[in-house]
């Protein structure tokens, strides 16, 4: 069998990715991103257009900015209705730059395809982890610790996790209980902490909680309402605060998991978290702070703009 050459769809990605960061002028010009008319019009993929090379506008990033102001997003609703009826996810697999990252990503075998070259894939992967770690640290100036803690060292451990078991099953269904009350703890350290600390929140909460579900969901979330309540006399809801919030807000917690997980059984397939993810974080929460926070947090616009941006002019 002869060797085989390189898939259809895979020039297609190489192609795209070219022509949506082909603005070579932004280094010629000194730094100067594009603002031209192709920046008004949304492609239909993740490229982040903050990136020193977009040319065209992110549809997410858009969405977000035109809510912020509180109007409606017409241009890129209708975008997705027009791409979504006639050519469906064509553009993910064809078309989209990040997509392309993805495929090569996974071109480094783990879990069940790894089989003896298994930590070779672990030491590869938190090799390119730690190198990223080490361009945080030194480019922007961010406290070590607080990268190693909230960043590498969870993902090192799920990577370690995989390797061992094997594979990590995601589970098909997402229980309400747990959902809730991570929703619930998320405006409360909202309210509390702020926008950002309220976002990651919600977001590892929904995932944690609600695919846990049940006993375990019961178990953080109680805790998790519990320390959240235990904030102290400056801060109190109605006549409660201190441990008696702290009380309260587990005992309600416990509760709605035990009502909706337990009781009447509330669950939802796993896979219409990223629509619930979508709606909090691209609607609500960018039409409530005026700030992009899918931005913030996502990979595309991090590998494709954040760290081109800092390694391009880190001061």
């Amino acid at each position: 069998m002869g060797k085989r050459g390189i898939a259809p769809y895979r020039i297609g990605q190489i192609i795209s990715t070219v022509l949506l960061n082909s603005y070579i002028l932004a280094y010629v010009q000194g730094k100067v991103l594009y603002q031209g008319f192709f920046k008004h019009i949304p492609q239909p993929v993740l490229n982040c257009y903050g990136g020193p090379l977009a040319v065209f506008a992110c549809p997410m990033g858009s969405f977000q900015q035109i809510i912020g102001t509180h109007h409606v997003p017409w241009l890129v609703i209708g975008m997705f209705v027009v791409i979504g009826a006639f050519i469906g996810r064509t553009t993910c697999a064809w078309v989209c730059p990040f997509g392309l990252l993805q495929d090569l990503l996974q071109k480094i075998p783990l879990g069940p395809r790894a089989k003896n070259k298994k930590w070779i894939s672990f030491g590869t992967i938190t090799g390119i982890a730690m190198v990223a770690l080490v361009l945080l640290i030194t480019l922007v100036n961010l406290a070590w610790w607080k990268v190693f803690l909230f960043g590498c060292l969870p993902f090192t451990l799920l990577v370690l996790y995989i390797v061992i078991k094997g594979k990590m099953d995601m589970p098909k269904r997402v229980w309400g209980g747990g959902f809730l009350v991570a929703v619930g703890l998320a405006v409360f350290v909202w309210a509390k902490f702020g926008t950002d600390y309220g976002v990651v929140a919600g977001v590892f909460g929904m995932v944690t909680l609600g695919l846990t579900g049940r006993k375990l969901a019961a178990i953080i979330g109680a805790e998790a309402a519990f320390f959240l309540g235990m904030l102290g006399p400056s801060f109190n809801i109605g006549p409660f605060s201190g441990a008696v919030l702290g009380l309260l807000m587990a005992t309600i917690a416990f509760g709605l998991v035990v009502l909706f997980d337990r009781v009447i059984k509330v669950s939802l397939p796993s896979n219409y978290l990223k629509f619930f993810f979508l709606i909090l974080v691209v609607c609500i929460v960018a039409y409530k702070t005026t700030e992009p926070w899918f931005c913030k947090i996502c990979p595309a616009g991090t590998l494709g703009a954040g760290i081109p941006l800092v390694l391009w002019d880190p001061l």
